[in-house]
């Protein structure tokens, strides 16, 4: 699941004053706000005092994606992996049959396709039947294979691998299977190794359903209806599945962005690789992209539940987001732009 906001921020060199119009911003927000930010004079954090603050771990649902697709590119380092070899035998040979049997080919399709959304499949967690099946049924314990059924059930190939870019939860499903099978790990704890995630420091973050819980999560809804317990296999198997605060979330998504977390610079040109199929510029590998007039682009992901990360390197700003309520998305967003344009003129 995700929302698609590429906002162009921009920074200051004034925390305090970036603090004050951030908070202002929030205090707007009918719904809890909290942000930490980066920057190169510093960290800082905010909130508009109500149910969560920088430091609450939260469902990132979309925002794994990044996470997804870096340690994807680690395997591609460890030659594990290849971005442009066929995915049909890097998968499970039962989710092979599923996307045979609904007009695929998996012989044609790529990971690099998988992980810019370009390999034309169409997605179950877009799809407007399965948010209401799943908060329908809370308690239900959804799979792999469940999940890529429900993508042939729900829809048919939405165009030709390499031919466009289609936003598909499932693709990263299939990405998270691939790492599963080339490692020999459960998801979770393949990235974790991967990453090298320990190094960070991530104190409250861990992955939703693989890894038991560090720190009790904040409260999450959408539309007023509390969906907090909803079971984590919902949106747990690459596509989303990790619960972060934003102070921990923006200090992986610097590092990924920085490229700290790879082996070797080139990886970092990779994952930003612009494609030549249709709508390329939007989306790379588990990142969008926002070029601004002057030519400077800004890298981002959204996650469903109401999260937002931005990396700038031309201006050195990292600033993750979240609201406890996923339809006051866009006050989030403004909050976190009021934060990034702040000025001292």
């Amino acid at each position: 699941m995700n929302i698609t906001i590429l906002a162009a921020l921009a920074m200051t060199t004034d925390i305090e004053t970036r603090l004050t119009a951030g908070r202002d911003a929030a205090l707007q927000c009918e719904s809890a706000i909290a942000i930490a930010m980066i920057t190169p004079e510093g960290r800082a954090q905010l909130s508009n005092g109500k149910a969560i603050s920088a430091a609450t771990p939260l469902r990132t649902a979309s925002a794994t994606k990044t996470v997804t697709a870096a340690a994807a590119l680690r395997l591609v380092e460890q030659g594990r992996l290849d971005l442009d070899a066929p995915i049909a035998d890097r998968l499970d040979p039962a989710l092979t049959d599923i996307l045979e049997g609904d007009g695929y080919d998996p012989g044609a399709m790529t990971l690099r396709q998988l992980l810019s959304h370009s390999a034309g499949l169409y997605s179950h967690a877009e799809d407007p039947r399965y948010a209401p099946a799943v908060f329908a049924d809370p308690d239900h314990r959804w799979t792999v294979h469940e999940q890529v059924a429900l993508m042939a059930d729900y829809g048919d190939p939405v165009g030709a691998p390499g031919e466009k870019f289609e936003y598909s939860d499932t693709g990263y499903v299939l990405v998270g299977n691939m790492i599963e099978r080339a490692t020999r790990l459960p998801l979770a704890a393949a990235v974790r190794d991967l990453l090298d995630l320990d190094d960070l420091r991530l104190r409250e973050s861990w992955w939703d359903v693989f890894e038991a819980d560090r720190a009790r999560r904040g409260r999450q809804h959408v539309g007023g209806e509390d969906v907090t317990d909803v079971h984590g296999s919902a949106d747990a198997f690459g596509g989303g599945g990790l619960v972060m605060s934003m102070r921990d979330l923006a200090t992986l998504f610097r590092a990924i962005n920085e490229g700290r977390l790879f082996e070797n610079a080139e990886t970092l040109e990779a994952m930003r690789w612009q494609g030549e199929h249709e709508n390329a510029d939007r989306y790379r590998l588990g990142l969008f992209a926002n070029t601004n007039p002057d030519g400077n682009t800004s890298w981002s992901h959204s996650g469903f539940w109401g999260v937002l990360a931005l990396h700038q390197p031309h201006t050195g700003l990292t600033i993750a987001g979240a609201t406890d309520e996923q339809s006051d998305f866009r006050c989030l967003v403004g909050a976190m732009r009021a934060a990034s344009h702040a000025t001292t003129d």
